[in-house]
C-alpha cells in the first residue's frame, strides 16, 4: 500500500470513530412502535369501609329483598386508576370506575364480596411501562340474611289434619279432646321476640305429629346454612333429660335434616343445617306428641267366687266354697279350650256387674269409670295410667277396646303380676292412688305393676306433666356461607 492509500484509510477510520461516539443508540435499535410493558404487584396503603356489613330481613321471598350499601376507600398514594367489582350486585352497579365512594344495590339474600383494584403506571422510557397494581377487599363481605322475627301463622301454615278414627274418652279422669286427630299444640309467638313456643295441650287418640310448613324463595342458588337454638322442656318432673322418644324434626324439601330425640331438659341447644345450591325450598317443623291414648283401658269388674279367699264368703262352708271354686275353674277351663282367643265366659265385664252384684258368689265395689291407658310416642312395650281407688278395694280387667269383631279381649291376673287372656281373676287394688304400668311383649300384655302414689298425686302431675313437652325455637336464621 502506498503512503497515500494508508493515509486515506486512517482518515476514514477516524471519521467513523467520531461518528459512532456521537450516536446515543447503537445501530441495531428496537423498532420505534414496540413498547415493553411489565406488571408488578404493589402494596398500597389503603383502607375500605362500608356503612353496613350484616343486614337482616324477614321476607321469605328473597326477590323482594333489596339493600343499598355505601362504600368508601381511603388511599395515601397517587393512583392513576380505580376499579371496583361487586359480586352479586345489580347489573348497573356491579362495576364502578374512578370513584372512592361508590353506592351499590343488592337484591336477595346472600354473601356479597367486593374488590378494589388500584393501579399506577410508571413510564421508565418511551418504550417501557411498568404497571403497579394492588387488589384489596373489605374486612368482611356484605351479608344479607334471613331471620324469622314474627312467626306469623299465615306464613307457617298448619298441615291439613289427617283423617283418622276419632276416639271418644270414656273416663272423667281424662281431659281429652275427642275430635282432634292431630296432636294439639298452641303456636305462640311474640311481636317483641324472635321466639316461637309450641305448647302441647292435650292427648289424642292417633299419634299424628303437629306440623307447620313455610315456603322460601329467591335465595339465588347459593350454599346456605340454617341455624337456630332450641330447647325441649318437660312440663313436670326434674329429670335431666327428656327421654329417648322422638321430639321434633326439621324437614327440608321432604328430607329429614334434623331429628331430635333425647336431649337435655329445659336447656337450649344449637342446631345447624346445610342446604346446598338452594333457590326455592320448603321447611317443615314437625313436633311429635309426648304420648297418645292407647287401645287399652282398665275396666272395673267384680271379684268372682273362684278368685276369693275362703273367708271372703261366710255363708258358704269351706267344702262348698271349694266345690264352687272347682266348678268355676272347670267351666273356665272348658271355655278356654273351645275359644282360646277370647274370654266370653268370664263374668267380669262392666256390663255384667249390675247383674252379678246381687249374687252372693261375687264381691262388688262402687262403680268407677274405665281408666284410660297411655303410651309414649312410638313406644310398643309399655302402657301407663293413673287411677284413684276410693273404695276399700276395687277390681279391674285389662280391656282391649279397639277390636272390630265385637269380641271382648279381657286380661286378668292370678298372681297380681302376670297377665293372661283366659284368667278370670281381676287386678286388685286397695284404696289409694296409683300409677299403673302394663308391660307388653310383641304387643301382648305380659305383666303389670301398680305403684302407690302419695295422696297429693293428681292425674295432671302423674300423667300429663311428665309426658307433655314444650318446644322453644329462637334465632332462626338462613344465610349464605
Amino acid at each position: 500500500m502506498t503512503p497515500k492509500q494508508t493515509w486515506f484509510s486512517f482518515a476514514l477510520f477516524l471519521l467513523l470513530a467520531v461518528f459512532y461516539s456521537c450516536t446515543e443508540e447503537p445501530l441495531a435499535l428496537v423498532p420505534q412502535d414496540r413498547v415493553v410493558v411489565n406488571q408488578v404487584p404493589e402494596d398500597y396503603f389503603a383502607t375500605i369501609n362500608q356503612d353496613s356489613v350484616t343486614l337482616i330481613r324477614g321476607l321469605k321471598d328473597g326477590s323482594q329483598v333489596a339493600a343499598t350499601i355505601n362504600y368508601q376507600a381511603t388511599t395515601y398514594e397517587d393512583i392513576d386508576s380505580i376499579q371496583w367489582i361487586f359480586s352479586g350486585a345489580t347489573t348497573d352497579t356491579k362495576i364502578a370506575f374512578n370513584t372512592l365512594k361508590p353506592t351499590v344495590q343488592y337484591n336477595g339474600y346472600g354473601l356479597f364480596p367486593a374488590q378494589l383494584i388500584l393501579t399506577k403506571y410508571d413510564t421508565v422510557s418511551d418504550n417501557k411501562i411498568t404497571i403497579r397494581k394492588d387488589t384489596l377487599q373489605p374486612d368482611e363481605p356484605v351479608r344479607i340474611i334471613f331471620e324469622e322475627r314474627n312467626w306469623n301463622e299465615s306464613d307457617w301454615v298448619i298441615a291439613a289434619v289427617q283423617s283418622s278414627t276419632s276416639w271418644t274418652p270414656s273416663s272423667t279422669q281424662m281431659p281429652l279432646s275427642a275430635s282432634d286427630s292431630m296432636t294439639t299444640n298452641n303456636w305462640t309467638s311474640f311481636p317483641f321476640s324472635n321466639m316461637v313456643i309450641l305448647n302441647e295441650t292435650s292427648v289424642n287418640s292417633q299419634p299424628i305429629p303437629y306440623k307447620r310448613t313455610a315456603q322460601f324463595t329467591g335465595f339465588n342458588n347459593q350454599r346456605l346454612r340454617l341455624t337456630f337454638e332450641y330447647k325441649v322442656s318437660r312440663k313436670g318432673g326434674s329429670k335431666r333429660f327428656t327421654g329417648s322418644n322422638r321430639k321434633f324434626d326439621v324437614v327440608v324439601n321432604g328430607f329429614t335434616r334434623l331429628q331430635v330425640n333425647k336431649t337435655p331438659n329445659d336447656s337450649y341447644q344449637n342446631a345447624a343445617i346445610s342446604i346446598n345450591d338452594a333457590t326455592d325450598f320448603r321447611i317443615e317443623l314437625i313436633k311429635y306428641p309426648g304420648m297418645t291414648v292407647s287401645s287399652w283401658e282398665l275396666t272395673q269388674t267384680n271379684l268372682p267366687a273362684a278368685c276369693q279367699e275362703p273367708s271372703a264368703n261366710p255363708s258358704s262352708t269351706p267344702a262348698s266354697a271349694t266345690s264352687s271354686s272347682s266348678t268355676s275353674s272347670s267351666s273356665t277351663s272348658s271355655t278356654s279350650t273351645t275359644t282360646p282367643t277370647t274370654s266370653t265366659a268370664t263374668p267380669t265385664t262392666s256390663s255384667s256387674s249390675a247383674t252379678t252384684a246381687a249374687s252372693s258368689s261375687t264381691i262388688a265395689a262402687p262403680i268407677v269409670s274405665p281408666v284410660a291407658l297411655f303410651q309414649e310416642y312410638n313406644s310398643q312395650d309399655e302402657l301407663f295410667g293413673f287411677i284413684d281407688v276410693t273404695a276399700e278395694k276395687s277390681f279391674f280387667l285389662l280391656n282391649y277396646i279397639q277390636n272390630t269383631g265385637n269380641i271382648p279381649y279381657l286380661f286378668g291376673s292370678s298372681d297380681q303380676n302376670t297377665l293372661s287372656l283366659t284368667e278370670p281373676c281381676p287386678i286388685e287394688l286397695q284404696q289409694g292412688k296409683y300409677k299403673i304400668f302394663v308391660y307388653l311383649d310383641e304387643g301382648f300384655p305380659a305383666s303389670f305393676n301398680a305403684v302407690k302414689l302419695p295422696n297429693t298425686a293428681t292425674y295432671s302431675s302423674t300423667i300429663l306433666d311428665p309426658n307433655f313437652f314444650d318446644l322453644y325455637i329462637k334465632n332462626f336464621k338462613i344465610e349464605a356461607y
